[in-house]
């Protein structure tokens, strides 16, 4: 005779309500007796008496375990690639047009021996046999452009001017500024109508003497050095920075362009840089 027996998956309880988690068959000469756990419960059957004599342990609850993790292993992988790896970034750089087609200009200016400023070369320690040395040639003017205007600010990039000798016999050291070089995908400007604020400040740098010189922004009016009480008067915090707007192109047809901020040495057209001596 064969017997067929059937296992049901579904949790059992005992009397008390308790999970069973196990049922113990015992086979003895024919006769199988089946205890459950916790309880005081047995039930007889007979079977074949050849059958030798077995204890199987049948699990009433079963918890399955993957076999194969290949596809989360693949998930991993793309995860930390992602965390390695730096994502892609247009750097693509276009030119920003100055907003008027008449340009705009840098003028610097140097102090004198009376410590006047005046735009001159000159003052800057150069003489005119030098014009065609090293001492000159080398020696430059350096913008820096920031994100903001205190000392948290981020720089963004700089650009040098190169020293014009023809300029030496005049009274007025000046650069065009027809152009600036900038991304043309902004993080601020896009998929918004948000312009890009940037603050200048130039530095000349001497080869001659090894000296940097820093430079202000303040009002043309002031012929000569301005005190320290003007420096650090928080009205005057403009005076040590240009602003320039570059200006969204979805606010301007898509054309690219920049502007200047009217305030202390910065005019419509025009900035003028002031050599730094506070008296």
């Amino acid at each position: 005779m064969v017997h067929r027996y059937t296992i049901n998956r579904r949790p059992l309880l005992d009397s008390n309500g308790n999970l069973l988690t196990g049922v113990t068959t015992t086979w003895v000469s024919g006769v199988t007796y089946s205890t459950i756990p916790n309880t005081n419960q047995t039930t007889q059957t007979v079977i074949d008496q050849t059958l030798n004599i077995k204890n199987i342990t049948i699990p009433i609850k079963i918890e399955f375990q993957p076999m194969d993790n290949s596809e989360l292993i693949n998930e991993w992988v793309k995860e930390q690639k992602l965390k390695v790896i730096n994502s892609v970034i247009d750097a693509e750089k276009t030119k920003y047009k100055f907003e008027e087609f008449s340009g705009a200009t840098i003028n610097f200016r140097f102090l004198d021996s009376n410590n006047v400023y005046r735009g001159r070369y000159v003052d800057a320690g150069f003489e005119q046999n030098e014009l065609t040395l090293n001492r000159f040639t080398k020696s430059y003017f350096r913008l820096y452009f920031y994100d903001g205007n205190d000392e948290n600010a981020n720089l963004m990039m700089t650009e040098d001017l190169i020293l014009e000798s023809p300029q030496f016999n005049t009274d007025v050291i000046q650069f065009k500024l027809d152009e600036l070089i900038w991304e043309r995908l902004d993080s601020i400007m896009v998929n918004s109508y948000n312009n890009r604020d940037l603050y200048v400040e130039a530095r000349f740098f001497n080869a001659k003497t090894g000296k940097i010189i820093r430079f202000l922004t303040i009002p043309t009016i002031h012929t000569t050095p301005i005190t320290i009480n003007q420096y650090r008067d928080v009205n005057n915090l403009d005076w040590r920075y240009s602003k320039i707007t570059m200006v969204n192109p979805n606010n301007s047809n898509g054309d690219y362009f920049f502007r200047l901020n009217p305030n202390g040495g910065t005019t419509k057209n025009k900035i003028t840089f002031s050599q730094l001596d506070l008296i």
